[in-house]
C-alpha cells in the first residue's frame, strides 16, 4: 500500500515538474514561433501599380513590401505625398491586403503593404507581442522620408494587429491617424486567439506568468508591451462589431480626449458609420474611403507646414 502511494506521489511530482517546464520554457517558444506562409499572389495580380521595397529594421532584419501608387497616377507623375500603411493579419502576409486595397486606389494616396517580421518574404522567426513590429513601422517611415521628406502617413490595422497599430501611434507622432479593427487588453490574448482556437487561459496569475516567461524569451521589458493611451493623440476610426464591441469601447473610453469615430457592422453584413454623438450614417463602401480622404488632407497640410517655408 505504501509503495503504491509513493508511486502516485512520485507520478504527481513528475507531472507537476513536466507541466511547469512546459508552461514556463516550452510554451513561450511554441507560441512565438510562427510558421511562414509565403505569398502566392502579389500586388500585380490585382492590377495594382507598385514598386518593391526592402527596408532594414532597427535590429537588422530585411522587411519586404510594396509601395502602391494611386490608380489615377502613373510612374512618370510625382506621387502623392500621403501614404496609408496597411498591416496584414498576424499569421498571414501582405497578399491578404491587396484585394481590399483594389477598392481604395481611386483615392489620391499611396498604400504601403509589407510582410511583418517573421511573415512572408520578410526576415525573422518570432512574433514579439507587437513591440518590435511597431518599431518596424517607424523604420519604414524613416526609409520613405529619406526619399520623400514631405511625406505624411496614416495606418490601418487589419484584424489582430490592433495592438501593433496602437503601439505605433503611441511611439511615432509622424503617423497622423489610425483605423482599428481589434484590441487585446492583455498581450497574451493575441497569441491565445492565434493558437488556441478561442480556448483561453482564464486565470490571471497563469496569464501573467506566461507573459513574464514570454518576455524573458524575447528579452523585452514588460512595460513596452502594454499601450500607453495617454501618449496617443491622433484621430482613430474604430471598426466595431458584436464580437469586438467591449474591447473597442475600452479603447474609446481611453481615447476620450481624441477625435474618435466608430463604424458598426454585423453579420448581415450591413455596415454603418457615425461620428460619436452624431446621428448621420454612411454606407460602408464610402466610410473608410471618406475617412482616409479627409484625414489625409489634414496630414498633407501639416507636413507642408513642417517641411516647407512659405516664400516672403
Amino acid at each position: 500500500m505504501r509503495q503504491t502511494r509513493n508511486k502516485i506521489i512520485l507520478a504527481l511530482i513528475t507531472l507537476f515538474i513536466t507541466i511547469s517546464i512546459g508552461f514556463n520554457y516550452v510554451l513561450p517558444k511554441v507560441l512565438l514561433k510562427l510558421s511562414r506562409e509565403l505569398p502566392t499572389r502579389y500586388a500585380s495580380s490585382y492590377g495594382l501599380r507598385f514598386d518593391r521595397m526592402e527596408v532594414l529594421s532597427f535590429d537588422s532584419l530585411i522587411l519586404t513590401g510594396d509601395f502602391i501608387y494611386p490608380f489615377e497616377r502613373n510612374y512618370l507623375e510625382k506621387t502623392s505625398s500621403h501614404s496609408v500603411i496597411f498591416l496584414h493579419p498576424i499569421k498571414e502576409n501582405s497578399q491578404s491586403i491587396h484585394p481590399f486595397l483594389r477598392n481604395l486606389t481611386n483615392l489620391d494616396v499611396n498604400f504601403i503593404t509589407f510582410d511583418l517580421r517573421s511573415h512572408g518574404r520578410s526576415d525573422g522567426h518570432l512574433y514579439t507581442l507587437g513591440v518590435n513590429e511597431a518599431k518596424d513601422i517607424s523604420s519604414i517611415i524613416d526609409y520613405l522620408l529619406s526619399i520623400h521628406p514631405d511625406h505624411s502617413f496614416g495606418i490601418y490595422g487589419r484584424k489582430n494587429t490592433g495592438n501593433i497599430l496602437l503601439k505605433a501611434l503611441e511611439m511615432d507622432k509622424r503617423i497622423s491617424y489610425g483605423i482599428l479593427e481589434n484590441y487585446d487588453n492583455h498581450p497574451i490574448e493575441t497569441i491565445e486567439k492565434m493558437n488556441y482556437d478561442d480556448v483561453f487561459i482564464k486565470n490571471r496569475f497563469l496569464k501573467n506568468r506566461l507573459l513574464d516567461q514570454t518576455l524573458k524569451e524575447l528579452e523585452i521589458d514588460k512595460t513596452d508591451c502594454f499601450i500607453n493611451f495617454d501618449k496617443i493623440e491622433q484621430p482613430v476610426l474604430l471598426l466595431k462589431s458584436i464580437n469586438n464591441k467591449e474591447e473597442l469601447n475600452f479603447v474609446k473610453n481611453k481615447l476620450e480626449d481624441n477625435e474618435v469615430f466608430e463604424m458598426f457592422f454585423n453579420s448581415n453584413p450591413e455596415l454603418k458609420i457615425h461620428r460619436l454623438n452624431h446621428s448621420q450614417e454612411y454606407d460602408v463602401s464610402n466610410c473608410i474611403y471618406d475617412f482616409i480622404e479627409q484625414y489625409s488632407i489634414f496630414a498633407i497640410e501639416k507636413a507642408k507646414e513642417k517641411y516647407f517655408i512659405p516664400a516672403e
